[in-house]
């Protein structure tokens, strides 16, 4: 008997999907150059690199290189902002030696102050409050619907009638029916 070897023979792609590959390649490198253009808006360098929001999602999920290059052009975004903040301070602008002051500076620092009046209802009392109120309405609607079912089940003897909606919205509700065919029925 003779022996089977197995052939190994390497796989090629389709030049088809090579070029796939290298498009896709190049719309990354443009997405990275219109990224650092728009300031980082998402939906505007996807119009013009002419791609979906989702394949800029998959290469960020999917491709280790595209979000390392990605993570640069935002720390190059920052640096370039943190500049023009800085050439302003340099400049003397008051409202931006306050901008860094207050996030950079805690002597400068919005200070928050929750302040509890005594007697007074706390926004956590208002929603226990709300809760309350809402299981209240939910169990009286449950027994309202129990005591309509067994009204009904016991010969219809709640004060609402049920009729139908056409014979009301025509104004015949209590006209008799009549027995006429219409003149087409049974024409042949």
């Amino acid at each position: 008997m003779e022996e089977i070897k197995p052939v190994i023979t390497e796989a090629k792609e389709p030049p088809e999907k090579r070029e796939d590959q290298d498009r896709t390649r190049f719309k990354k490198e443009m997405f990275i150059e219109y990224y650092k253009r728009h300031f980082g808006v998402i939906t505007k360098v996807c119009e013009e690199v002419k791609i979906e929001r989702t394949a800029f999602y998959r290469w960020k999920r999917d491709d280790p290189e595209f979000l390392k290059k990605l993570k640069e052009a935002e720390g190059e975004r920052n640096d370039s902002v943190e500049d023009v903040l800085f050439s302003l301070i340099a400049k003397q602008d008051g409202p931006s030696v306050r901008f860094y002051l207050e996030r950079r500076n805690p002597a400068y620092k919005q200070k928050t102050v929750n302040e509890v009046i005594p007697g007074e209802l706390t926004l956590e009392d208002l929603i226990d409050e709300f809760k309350n109120k809402d299981d209240e309405l939910s169990k009286q609607q449950s027994i309202d619907s129990e005591s309509s079912a067994d009204t009904q089940q016991e010969g219809n003897t709640s004060a609402v009638q049920i009729q139908h909606s056409t014979g009301i919205l025509l104004g015949t509700e209590n006209a008799p029916q009549s027995n006429i065919e219409s003149p087409t029925k049974g024409a042949k």
